[in-house]
Parts: C-alpha cells; structure tokens; sequence
C-alpha cells in the first residue's frame, strides 16, 4: 500500500508543480492524496489484500504511471503558461495597433518559453521518484504464502510406528499409507504396507487387510515380507471362516518354498487349521509331514503325544441325555449341570401332580389347561439336556486346545533373508 500511496503522491505534485501559478489549490491537493489514501485503507480492509484492490505495482505499472505522468505534464504545461488575462492583451492591441506580443508570450494559447526547461526537470522529477519504488512485490507474495511443509521419510515411517506400537492401528494406517504414497522408491515402503495389513488386522477390518497383504505378495520384492504376507494371508482367511482359502495359501507356499524351514512352517500350520475345525486326524498327517530336522523347533512331539490319546478331551452324547431326559433332570445331571436338573424335575413333577390331581377331582378343564403346560415344560428338559450335551463338548473341545495351544504351539516368525533365514521362536514351557 505505500508503494501504491507514494504513486499517488508523485502524481499529484507533478499536477501541482506542473500549474505553478495555481498554487492556491494547494490544499485541494492535498486533501484529494488523503482521500486517496482513505480509500486505499478501506479496501485493504474489505478485501483483506495489500494495494487497491488487491492489485500490486510493479514494474509495467510505473511505466504506465509514467507516460500517464508525462501526458498531463505536457498538456497542461503547453495551456497554463503564464495565465495573462485575455482582455488586457485585447485592449494593448486596441491601442497600439502595431503592437506585438513578446516571444515569449503567445495571446492565444498561452505559452512561456521556458516551458521546455520546466518540462525537463518535471519530467526527470518523475523519473526518479517512480524509479525509486522498490520491486517488493515478488517479496511481499512470497512472504504472504504460507511455509511448504517437508516430509522426512525416517520422520514420516517413525512417526507411522509410533502410532502402530500404540495400538492406534487407524493414524498407524493414514501414515503409513502416506509413506508409500510420498516415497514409493523407498526400500521400506513393503515394510509399510506389511504394517499397515498388520494394523487393519488387529482392529478387525480382515478384507482391508486381505487388500495390503496382496500387495506386498504383489510387489515381491522383499523375501522376508512376502513370505510373512502370505502366512498373514491365511490367518486373516481362518479369521473370515474361510479356511478352504486359508488352507490352499499354505500349501501353495509348501510347493513353492525352497526353503526347508518355510515348508514345515506352512504344514505346521495347516495342521492347526485342522485342529481348529475339529479335523484331528488330518491335523496328525500335518504334523506328521515336518521334517526330521525341525520336529524340535515346533515341538512335534509333544502335539503327536497330545493327539494320540483317547479319548482327546471329555465328550458327553447328546443321544444319551436325551434319553436319560425321560425322567426330569436326569439329562441334565449327565451333563454336570445339577442345578438345572434338580429344578427340572421338581417343576416338572408339581405340574404333573398338579394334572393328576385336577382330573381326579373332575375338574378336566383345569386338567387340560395344566397338562399342557406341563408337557411344554417335560419338552423344553429334553432339549434342554442335549443342548447341555453339546455345549459341553464345545467347552471341553475348546479348553483342550487352549491347553494345547499353550504347552506345545510355536509362534514363529520364519523368513529367508539375503544371507539365510531369519528365525523367530517363541513358545511356553510345560
């Protein structure tokens, strides 16, 4: 706005200097630059932006204020002179008609010779003053825009972990995503995208992790990760219920392996797929196919002894407490549930007895009403009993993996690296 102020200022004592004999306009002048000024100061305000209306001088701008400037220095220069008054010239004449105008003076258009010296100090006045104007405008756009933000890839994939290790899985993943998108040749962008499955993973979104394990298996260009991927993969597919899925990942990376470790790896886990469908027997064949050399490292043994025995867990029939349901509680005493029997049979006998008793008395309406209920009730104990049966094979099926899950179940982390294989084992001793 300055700038733009002292444009102003130069034009108007080029206007002023340019009538030296109207310097009775002075505070007209001077009130007309303020006004100027004023009106400056309220668009700044209104629109928020430096000079009138947002628009910045530079140097196309002077050279236009200039030839503007030179133009009305010249017009009103060549008019003003030195203002003789018309009738006084007239009446010189009149009375002397052999009287002629001095040269420097000219009735008609009113012109002084020394106007060309005054042109060109006026005009080189201009000149310095407009040449003196600052080229600040580039300064001030670039000082107005706001500071570029940098992004490190150490900070960004550092600033990714932090929120991964505190369990913060949704900033975890924006991170990371923004990692791989700002740095795609860095060589940790697979580790990203390997964190980023792992984060959706754990806050339960397995199609989203599905999605990044791909591309990491896609890309194939880390060992260690693709290898990893493709176990995550299976996990995440148990996870859907899907285990046809999860069970033909695993042996895709058996037949394609070439390391020995990774392929009892994938049968290791195939086998407690199997386990985890209630299939014991395919889990033994499993367990059976890992090699001599690493049937220590994922306890084969152990599990072998564990599945060998019969039975594997306690089981209850439902057949025989559905049959046993024929007296009242009996089902359910078979399955271990003794409350629930002694309440059976006692609600089941007072409605009986309650039956009996109203058709003795003749009173058969209240008879039937009562036997009624009663049969719902000696039905809902039958299917109570072998609902109990089945409920606690499920409980005893899932305490015996569980025991088996934390006596002799590895948690590797098995991959080959460019100069063998990276081994990590952790499991719990009996």
């Amino acid at each position: 706005m300055a700038e733009k102020s002292t444009l102003y200022r130069t034009l108007a004592a080029i206007l002023l200097l340019s009538d030296p004999s109207n310097l009775s306009d002075r505070f007209t002048h001077i009130a007309w630059e303020r006004k100027v000024e004023k009106r400056l100061a309220s668009d700044n305000k209104r629109t928020g932006r430096n000079g009138f209306g947002g628009v910045r001088v530079g140097r196309v701008e002077r050279c236009v204020a200039l030839g503007f400037a030179f133009f009305l220095l010249l017009s009103r220069t060549c008019r003003i002179g030195l203002k003789l008054p018309l009738s006084e010239t007239r009446q010189s004449a009149t009375l002397n008609p052999t009287y002629v105008p001095p040269e420097s003076v000219v009735v008609g258009k009113r012109r002084i010779a020394g106007a060309p010296v005054a042109l060109v100090v006026l005009l080189l006045i201009s000149i310095a003053s407009i040449a003196s104007f600052p080229p600040v405008a580039a300064a001030q756009q670039e000082n107005s825009s706001p500071a570029a933000l940098v992004i490190e890839p150490d900070a960004q994939f550092s600033f990714a972990m932090k929120h991964f290790d505190s369990a913060q899985y949704f900033r975890a993943i924006d991170e990371f995503e923004r990692f791989a998108h700002f740095f795609p040749d860095d060589p940790r962008v697979d580790r990203a995208l390997y964190n980023t499955g792992q984060a959706w993973y754990a806050a339960g979104r397995f199609r989203q992790a599905e999605a990044s394990f791909r591309q990491v298996v896609e890309r194939d260009r880390d060992r260690e990760l693709v290898v990893k991927s493709y176990f995550r993969l299976s996990e995440t597919f148990a996870a859907l219920q899907d285990y046809a899925a999860a069970q033909s990942i695993l042996k895709y990376v058996e037949e394609t392996a070439p390391e020995p470790v990774v392929r009892d790896e994938a049968r290791y886990r195939s086998g407690w797929l199997h386990l985890r469908q209630e299939q014991f027997e395919a889990a033994k064949t499993r367990f059976g196919a890992v090699e001599e050399q690493n049937r220590d490292r994922f306890r084969i043994a152990v599990l072998e002894a564990e599945l060998n025995r019969d039975p594997l867990y306690p089981k209850k029939d439902p057949r025989v407490a559905g049959v046993l349901s024929v007296v009242p509680g009996a089902g359910f005493a078979y399955c271990g549930r003794y409350r629930d029997a002694a309440a059976a049979f006692f609600l089941n006998a007072g409605l009986i007895l309650a039956a009996a008793e109203s058709f003795d008395s003749g009173n058969e309406a209240l008879g039937a009403v009562v036997s009624f209920v009663a049969a719902g009730f000696y039905g809902g104990n039958i299917y109570g009993a072998v609902s109990s049966a089945h409920k606690y094979n499920r409980t005893s099926r899932s305490r015996f993996l569980e025991d088996l899950r934390s006596r002799a179940e590895v948690t590797l982390s098995l991959a080959p690296t460019g100069q063998g294989v990276m081994v990590g084992l952790k499991y719990a001793f009996p």
